[in-house]
């Protein structure tokens, strides 16, 4: 029988999981949900995201028109007041993205004990912040991030590569989370590894060596360029960047973005030095931004610099996968840990394959 003492710190910490899992998520995307304008009752609040680099983005769209329509349905069937509109289809396709990327999140922190804790109400609220700039794709497309990561791991090959059509088909940034992949793999170094580019020599040699990597960016491009040959025989001419003039450069606006968006990356940092004070761990998310180089370009010349939290979540995701997901304890003795990953590479011959050993690295340890 356990004691009063017992059944209160299990209360508590069921609270508390509550709390992190549902409350604070709920909270923030309420916050925001509200702050949508009346201009989204009109189905021309989706006009532009069927047109020019948008037109491959359907998932996002086509929910929010969907999801419209069968709620209209429902509530009508049930002498509910008709609601005219797209309103209750853009806030049921952001706010269930929203819960859903939040819940994969607690998910992974949950088993690790309170130090990710922080990190994962840091990255809520950056992702609150970064759906302040409404589209239908932005939250839908982190949650994708999430799962095909986590599949990925597990050697779920083949869900991946449908995963990854619908996540392309919501935004082609979901491609960044091939590197966070290849990266997440690289085995903690012994004592004497040295060279100063050898985490990166090892992620290509991981990259070149993996089915499933190799499967995930071939699916992955070509369902973009079948999204861009489709807008092209429907019509539209295909556009891969939208111009933008100096007017999105320039300016208070732009700047705040830009100011918001490196604020973020401090924060999400700062609380990352709490799970681990790693210089390893620190490199693998520093070379998550190298390898992101090319989208990071794109973003500085043809992206809008007062989106730029919403530029920079994709990669912010990628940094709490990175140090939660992968590496539970980074406080621990090095060389227990390469001998832990010997046994993990052991039982596979090949990337990807027996990486769900990898998955509860927090039990192995503890």
């Amino acid at each position: 029988m356990s004691s009063p003492s017992s059944a209160i710190g299990a209360f508590i910490s069921h609270a508390k999981s509550w709390i992190l899992a549902y409350a604070l998520p709920l909270l923030l995307i309420s916050y925001t949900l509200q702050n949508y304008s009346r201009s989204f009752e009109n189905r021309s609040s989706l006009n532009q995201y069927f047109r020019g680099v948008y037109a491959s983005r359907v998932l996002g769209r086509e929910s929010v028109v969907g999801l419209a329509i069968v709620a209209q349905f429902l509530l009508s069937h049930l002498g509910i007041a008709h609601i005219s509109g797209v309103m209750i289809g853009w806030l049921l396709t952001n706010g269930t993205s929203f819960m859903m990327a939040a819940l994969l999140m607690h998910r992974q922190v949950a088993r690790l004990g309170a130090k990710p804790t922080l990190l994962y109400g840091v990255l809520l609220v950056a992702m609150a912040i970064s759906a302040r700039v409404v589209t239908p794709y932005d939250l839908m497309s982190y949650t994708f991030i999430l799962v095909v990561f986590q599949y990925a791991i597990r050697g779920a090959r083949w869900r991946c590569a449908v995963l990854m059509v619908l996540a392309v088909a919501t935004r082609e940034s979901t491609l960044l989370v091939i590197p966070m992949i290849a990266i997440s793999q690289v085995a903690w170094p012994s004592r004497d590894s040295s060279g100063r580019f050898a985490m990166l020599r090892e992620t290509i040699r991981i990259f070149r060596s993996s089915v499933t990597l190799w499967l995930l960016a071939l699916v992955g491009m070509a369902t973009y360029g079948t999204l861009k040959l489709i807008s092209f025989s429907s019509g539209e001419h295909p556009r891969f960047v939208q111009h933008v003039g100096a007017s999105g450069h320039l300016g208070a606006n732009n700047i705040c973005g830009v100011l918001s968006a490196l604020l973020m990356v401090a924060a999400v940092r700062w609380a990352a030095g709490f799970v681990s004070s790693s210089a390893y761990v620190s490199e693998m998310r520093n070379l998550l931004w190298l390898l992101a180089t090319p989208y990071l370009v794109i973003c500085f010349i043809w992206g809008i610099w007062s989106e730029a939290p919403r530029l920079v979540m994709p990669l912010l995701i990628g940094e709490f996968l990175l140090t939660v997901a992968c590496f539970p304890n980074h406080n621990c003795d090095s060389s227990n840990v390469t001998k832990m990953w010997d046994t993990v590479r052991a039982k596979s011959s090949a990337p990807l394959e027996g990486f769900e050993s990898v998955t509860s690295l927090a039990e192995w340890i503890d």
